[in-house]
């Protein structure tokens, strides 16, 4: 089981929210072996989160006492179904000249949030301080940390001002609740925010009616349940007339069901299995561990009946990936001019197809520009 020795909640251009350390968990890893103290909140955010502006491609970096620790290179880890990353920070201690490694530290970035954690791994303590970390996504305690921030995520707006006193000592009270005492119990959301409401009364079916594990509480209120549709497209775009653009489509039906007691759900999705112009064709396909059942119609049409027991809170009903032989929703282009040494211009235009209709509420274009400094001009123009 994981367990966690410290955790920080971040807001850009504000500085640390809140914080919280486990003593017991830290009393563990001493006894397990490890030597390295995590130290005070100024300094260790000053090296994690100058080391996260690196990371995005900002070249200041500000020097750090030396009597507290170095910074080692880090290694970036990568997970492209958490987008979260691992680094390690080496501490000077003032008894001995050697230095040691404060490992691992885990965060994700999301919006203006950094959520920081170090967990507590029982393997790397009961080896000396040794080992193999190019792994490090592959450790079921590194994993568990990942969603238990990306769960705490969820408590904040990314478009909210200010937190008001009490929305933070909500936030403790939660912390509390997901992790008591250093170890992680219920990263749902959902489920936390309805045991506190229910002053931590464990929910209690009627008659013989079974709970399911993943609905610990039942929803109070007016009923509802909504569905929405999410894809990823992935395209390459040759823009020529000899060699047609590639484009594959990834997506996930999510699921919010506001229904009281343990309600059950029926419904139908139809999977296009045949390739047909302007249609994709599902390629691959699956279930949440919620769905009790899924029948296929035998005669090869693609319509799955499903049969669920919805958790409280939104989660993911089926993800699936298609090869789409349709239009691109949206062709790019772009253009480099040199003008100087030091400076060039971009062009780049975006054109909607004539499928897609221009209702949705905005549009954001991303290029990196790694080790470079901000653009000092930017004119937007549509038609």
């Amino acid at each position: 089981m994981s367990s966690i020795r410290g955790i920080w909640i971040v807001k850009e251009k504000e500085g640390l929210i809140c914080s919280r350390r486990f003593n017991t968990v830290e009393s563990r890893a001493k006894r397990l072996g490890e030597t390295v103290s995590i130290p005070e909140d100024a300094s260790f955010l000053s090296f994690v989160l100058n080391k996260i502006s690196n990371w995005n491609g900002n070249q200041s970096h500000s020097s750090s006492p030396s009597s507290t620790s170095n910074v080692d290179h880090p290694q970036r880890f990568n997970s492209f179904s958490f987008n979260s990353f691992s680094m390690e920070i080496m501490d000077q201690s003032s008894h001995n000249s050697s230095t040691k490694s404060l490992w691992p530290i885990v965060f994700i970035k999301r919006d203006r949030w950094i959520l920081i954690c170090i967990p507590c791994v029982e393997e790397y303590h009961k080896r000396g301080n040794n080992h193999d970390q190019s792994n490090i996504l592959h450790m079921p305690y590194i994993t568990a940390v990942i969603s238990l921030l990306e769960g705490l995520y969820r408590l904040f707006n990314p478009f909210e001002s200010d937190l008001t006193p009490l929305q933070l000592a909500d936030i403790q009270i939660i912390i509390s609740k997901m992790i008591p005492f250093g170890r992680p119990n219920d990263i749902h959301l959902e489920n936390v925010s309805s045991s506190i409401k229910q002053n931590f009364q464990p929910f209690q079916p009627e008659g013989g009616e079974r709970r399911p594990i993943w609905k610990p509480n039942i929803y109070k209120g007016k009923q509802r349940i909504e569905f929405l549709i999410q894809d990823n497209i992935q395209c390459v775009q040759y823009d020529s007339k000899n060699r047609a653009d590639e484009m594959n489509v990834s997506g996930t039906i999510l699921c919010k069901a506001e229904l009281e007691g343990v309600s059950e759900v029926t419904g139908s999705i139809v999977l296009p299995t045949k390739p047909s112009l302007g249609k994709g064709v599902v390629t691959s396909f699956s279930l949440d561990s919620c769905v009790q059942s899924s029948d296929q119609n035998m005669k090869g049409s693609g319509l799955h009946k499903i049969c669920f027991r919805p958790p409280l809170g939104e989660f993911s009903l089926c993800k699936y990936s298609t090869k789409y032989l349709g239009e691109i929703p949206i062709r790019g282009f772009y253009q480099l001019k040199e003008i100087s040494p030091t400076q060039v211009n971009f062009l780049i235009q975006l054109k909607l197809s004539s499928k897609v209709a221009n209702n949705f509420q905005y549009c954001e274009v991303e290029i990196p520009f790694p080790n470079r400094s901000l653009p000092i001009k930017i004119e937007i123009r549509h038609n």
